[in-house]
C-alpha cells in the first residue's frame, strides 16, 4: 500500500500556481509525451511548452496559460476533450476519455460560479489530483485514488490563510524543472509542515473546526445535513414559479446552489435581491458571469438558515 503523506495545513499563499500548471478550475490531463523544450541563447532559461487537453467545467481557464517558476517558465496550451461551454457549464461532461499517456489528470470537485459538483471520485487510469477547495469535508472521499488532494481552507475548514495538502510519497520530487522551494511541496514534507513561520490564528481554527466536525458526527454527519439543505432549497426552487436552477439536476452542487429568475419574471430579479436582503438574507447575489442568486451552504450552514430563504422566497411568491 503506498504511503500517503497529509501536509497538514501548510501556509502557502499560492497553492494553485504549479500543481496545475496554472490552469485551475477544470478537469483536465496533461501528456507526457507532446512536450517539447525550446532552449534560448539565454541559458538560464529554458521554456517547456505543454500541450495540455482537458475537460472544461468551468469557464477561467484560459486558452494559453503562463506561470513562472524560478528561472523556468511553463507555458500550458489546452486543448478541450469535452466542454459545456456551449451550455453555459451547466453540467458536467461525462462521455470522454482520459488519455493513458496522460502523466495526470486534474479535477476541481465543485463548481463555485455555475453550480455543479462532482459527487464521486471518479476511475481513471492515471494518477488523479483533485482540488476539493471548496467541498472539502462534506462527503465521504476515497483518498487512495488520488496522488494528490488540496485547496484553499476558507470554505470548509478555516478562514483563508492557509492550504491543507494530501499527497502520496510516490508522487514526491518527480518534477524536472525548476520551482520555487516555497512552492514544493517536498520542502514541506521534508521540513515537517514548519519549513516557514505558520499562521497560527487559521491553523488553531482549523483544529477547532475538525473537532467540530468529529463531534457531529464526523464526515457522514456532514455529508447528511448537505444533503439535507440542498434537498430544501433545490426543492422550493423547483416548485416556485418564480425560480429556477441553472445547472441540471444529477449535477446540481450542494455547496453552491445557483438559480435565477423564470424568463417571464426575469424584471424581478433586482426587486427580489432587495426584498431578501431587507428580510436579512446575506451574499445571494450570483457571481457576475451568471447573474440571479447563489446561496453558499458550506458546512456551517444551519438548516434553520436555509429555511429562512425558503420563506422568503415563498412570501415573495405571494407578492406576484
Amino acid at each position: 500500500m503506498k504511503k500517503i503523506v497529509f501536509l497538514s495545513l501548510v501556509a502557502l499563499c499560492l497553492p494553485w500556481g504549479l500543481m496545475a500548471q496554472g490552469v485551475v478550475d477544470d478537469l483536465y490531463y496533461v501528456p507526457s509525451k507532446k512536450d517539447k523544450v525550446e532552449q534560448k541563447n539565454d541559458t538560464r532559461e529554458t521554456v517547456v511548452v505543454t500541450d495540455a487537453d482537458q475537460v472544461v467545467v468551468k469557464s477561467r481557464s484560459p486558452q494559453t496559460v503562463r506561470a513562472t517558476a524560478g528561472t523556468t517558465t511553463v507555458v500550458v496550451r489546452d486543448t478541450e476533450v469535452a466542454s459545456s461551454a456551449d451550455a453555459n457549464y451547466t453540467f458536467i461532461p461525462k462521455d470522454y476519455t482520459v488519455p493513458a499517456d496522460a502523466d495526470y489528470f486534474h479535477i476541481t470537485t465543485n463548481n463555485t460560479i455555475f453550480g455543479t459538483e462532482l459527487k464521486a471520485d471518479p476511475d481513471v487510469n492515471v494518477p488523479l489530483v483533485g482540488d476539493m477547495s471548496s467541498d472539502i469535508f462534506s462527503r465521504p472521499v476515497d483518498v487512495s485514488k488520488y496522488i494528490c488532494i488540496y485547496g484553499g481552507a476558507q470554505k470548509n475548514l478555516a478562514p483563508s490563510g492557509v492550504t491543507f495538502v494530501i499527497v502520496k510519497e510516490d508522487a514526491l520530487g518527480r518534477v524536472s524543472r525548476t520551482i520555487p522551494t516555497m512552492l514544493n511541496y517536498k520542502t514541506h514534507v521534508d521540513a515537517g509542515t514548519m519549513f516557514n513561520t505558520p499562521p497560527v490564528v487559521p491553523i488553531y481554527a482549523a483544529l477547532q473546526t475538525l473537532r467540530w466536525i468529529k463531534a457531529q458526527g464526523g464526515i457522514a454527519e456532514m455529508d447528511r445535513r448537505a444533503n439535507e439543505r440542498a434537498e430544501l432549497l433545490y426543492g422550493e426552487i423547483d416548485r416556485n414559479k418564480l425560480f429556477q436552477g441553472t445547472a441540471v439536476q444529477e449535477d446540481r452542487s450542494r455547496m453552491n446552489i445557483c438559480f435565477v429568475m423564470a424568463p417571464e419574471y426575469k424584471e424581478l430579479e433586482a426587486e427580489f435581491l432587495a426584498f431578501a436582503t431587507a428580510q436579512g438574507m446575506v451574499g445571494i447575489k450570483g457571481h457576475r458571469s451568471v447573474g440571479g442568486f447563489r446561496a453558499s451552504c458550506y458546512n456551517a450552514m444551519p438548516l434553520s438558515s436555509v429555511q429562512a430563504l425558503v420563506e422568503c422566497m415563498q412570501e415573495f411568491e405571494r407578492k406576484h
